[in-house]
């Protein structure tokens, strides 16, 4: 088994990548268990460049199920993942104007080139003469996900609305769910279940489906092996994948669901998430920032002290002008007419909230423990029922201010779900002392 996750370019390993990452979003998570196998014949690599200024292309993934047993299908399935990504790699592509326009034709030699390797490698030993592997891989762009296949390695695009099988299965049942023959839930008992009709690596030669399907700011990539999606189901792992906080967790329970259920193979998942376009715009905005430190193409120091002395002095004065009127009109007739706050008694002093939040407000779930979890309610009290549970920093609009909610419970407020993720849409109640403000303006999240 192989699973690699390290940045190929620029010295930076995944997981710190995504811990620089992750106070942004959740991007990715990656799976494999020998399931109840003694070995492990899956191979899978991620590599994600989103962080990166002006990246070629925005993730790399690749997933093979070995075949031909120990020492020939664990072979085959990690030469499959290497060679493709030093075939289609970043350094492949000048800029993402030639990678538009030769990413498909990239695919294709790379496949072809691995199908050949692999096959004069078995030729080349009795030990492993007839190896191959399923090999599913993914290069995305801003917009579209690049897919190249060959097996009943599955790729699905995952969004908010539902889940969409983007590749077809080269098996025989793979043939019959399409001909309308079996269903999918017939097809995880066949006894043929397992037999293919393309594989990477026993033939000289082998046809490639070369696909492309949208993806948006928010939706996942999901590639995972047989072992996985003949023991889930299609709706399944949409379910799971919406349900959990994170994609690695989400990996995590559709591995451990699958070999619960008796599962007798290697079982592999890579999900990843396109950054939503506030990251893109966020991180976009820094990059120029710092290039335009030292250029002279930025506002000089002493342009920023004029207007800031400007403004200072304007407020002043405005200030001084305001306080003196106001204390002159309290003076007059030798008595100041005090205001009373609505519902309460004269006299008494009235505390406004700082964490109000008037209805249409954006805020975030804001905990003291950054590892906790917040929960909406279905009504303004600890003691209702949960709606869903939320992490640290994710994005909610308030529907209902404090005086809309129950009279019992001032300091709740009625919100919904802005992030794209899991819990997009929510609705429920949440208490204010655990919000913040934040700043929301991309229309993807309204």
């Amino acid at each position: 088994m192989t699973v690699t996750a390290e940045v190929a370019e620029g010295g930076r390993t995944l997981a710190e990548t995504y811990h620089a990452h992750d106070q942004f979003e959740p991007r990715y998570g990656v799976v494999s268990k020998a399931g109840g196998r003694d070995y492990n014949e899956d191979a899978c690599a991620v590599r994600d460049y989103s962080v990166r200024r002006r990246p070629k292309y925005r993730c790399m993934m690749a997933v093979g199920d070995g075949m031909g047993g120990h020492n020939a299908g664990d072979v085959a399935s990690h030469l499959a993942v290497q060679m493709f990504e030093q075939l289609a790699g970043p350094r492949q592509f000048a800029d993402t104007q030639e990678f538009s326009e030769n990413v498909e034709r990239v695919m294709w030699n790379a496949f072809s080139a691995i199908n050949s390797h692999i096959h004069d490698l078995g030729e080349s030993s009795l030990d492993r003469k007839g190896m191959g592997t399923t090999l599913t891989c993914a290069l995305v762009d801003d917009s579209l996900a690049h897919i190249a296949h060959v097996g009943d390695t599955r790729a699905y695009i995952i969004s908010s609305d539902g889940i969409a099988q983007v590749t077809e299965d080269h098996s025989i049942v793979g043939k019959m769910i399409a001909d309308g023959i079996l269903t999918e839930r017939e097809a995880q008992s066949h006894d043929q279940r397992n037999v293919l009709t393309r594989a990477i690596g026993p033939e000289p030669n082998v046809e490639i489906d070369i696909l492309k399907a949208a993806v948006k700011p928010g939706e996942t990539v999901l590639i995972c092996t047989d072992g996985l999606h003949s023991m889930v189901s299609t709706p399944e792992i949409f379910q799971i994948v919406r349900a959990e906080g994170n994609l690695q967790s989400a990996c995590e329970h559709l591995a451990d669901l699958a070999i619960a259920r008796g599962g007798e193979d290697n079982v592999s998942a890579i999900a990843w998430m396109m950054p939503l376009a506030e990251s893109l715009v966020r991180r976009d905005t820094s990059s120029r920032q710092k290039s335009s430190k030292g250029t002279g193409k930025g506002l000089a120091w002493w342009g920023v002290m004029l207007i800031t002395s400007v403004a200072l002095g304007l407020g002043f004065f405005v200030g001084w002008g305001i306080g003196a009127v106001t204390h002159l009109g309290s003076n007059s007739g030798g008595h100041a007419k005090q205001s009373t706050p609505t519902g309460t008694q004269s006299g008494t002093t009235q505390t406004t909230p700082s964490n109000r939040f008037p209805k249409g407000t954006y805020v975030q779930v804001s905990l003291k423990d950054p590892n906790g979890v917040y929960v909406l309610r279905k009504a303004p009290s600890t003691d209702s029922d949960v709606v869903t549970s939320l992490t640290d920093g994710y994005k909610l609009k308030v529907i209902s201010s404090a005086e809309g909610a129950k009279s019992s419970a001032t300091d709740w407020y009625q919100v919904k779900v802005v992030q794209v993720g899991p819990w997009y849409g929510a609705t429920g109640y949440a208490k204010g002392e655990n919000l913040k403000k934040t700043k929301q303006e991309q229309s993807n999240t309204q």
